[in-house]
């Protein structure tokens, strides 16, 4: 027991130098940060695009009635981790594969346009609209924006957490293309599938780690 204390104390009083930031160094703005941080939000709005033609698809092959934007790009998601579950079982989940499924869900977008509802187009709503209730939506779009531009770069990490194996996951299954089982770690093997991790994928597929957070917070939000 004394030995335990001992070692306790030791521990406290170690020097532990801090866990380097995933972000990198503050640097200034520039063109290159700027272009690289609106080309993060621009690969954000594809990918959404893209689930909504995956919901959108699955709902005419079930013969749904015509799902609003929102609900097709839920559906849209849990499509794309059922597709990616299949991959995994394949090792087939590469970057090119990424990019396969994104432009196939852009295409089924644009093919079924024609199943948005018509209570849906921004349009109607917009000309049937009274100045207040249009107003009322440029706020909440512009919070909307700000919320989504926050949140393209990762900037809390929690070092007292095993949040470190999260980041390096979604790197991991692109080079080894397959959610590979990990032993040493329970946590996430009795809590996870990979189903984040996919999603991670799609955006680290164009992106960096410093962006990594746009899987839950861009496109989840």
């Amino acid at each position: 027991m004394q030995a335990s204390i001992s070692l306790l104390h030791q521990l406290s009083d170690l020097n532990i130098p801090s866990y380097p930031s995933v972000t990198g160094l503050r640097q200034p703005v520039s063109v290159g940060s700027l272009a690289w941080f609106f080309w993060a939000l621009v690969w954000g709005g594809v990918l959404l695009v893209s689930f909504t033609g995956w919901g959108r698809f699955a709902g005419k092959i079930l013969r749904v009635q015509r799902l609003p934007a929102s609900v097709a790009c839920t559906v849209g998601i849990a499509v794309i981790i059922f597709l990616g579950g299949l991959l995994n079982l394949l090792n087939a989940i590469y970057a090119l594969v990424i990019f396969v499924l994104v432009a196939m869900g852009l295409l089924l977008y644009l093919l079924l346009r024609k199943e948005r509802p018509e209570a849906y187009r921004w349009g109607i709503f917009w000309r049937q609209s009274s100045s207040a209730a249009r107003v009322l939506v440029i706020a909440m779009l512009l919070i909307l924006a700000y919320r989504v531009a926050g949140t393209v770069r990762l900037a809390h990490f929690d070092v007292a957490d095993d949040s470190a194996i999260y980041l390096s996951l979604p790197q991991k299954t692109l080079s080894t293309h397959h959610f590979a089982r990990d032993q040493f770690s329970e946590r996430r093997n009795t809590s996870s599938l990979g189903g984040s991790s996919l999603l991670q994928n799609f955006v680290l597929s164009t992106t960096s780690l410093s962006n990594i957070a746009m899987a839950d917070r861009t496109v989840g939000l």
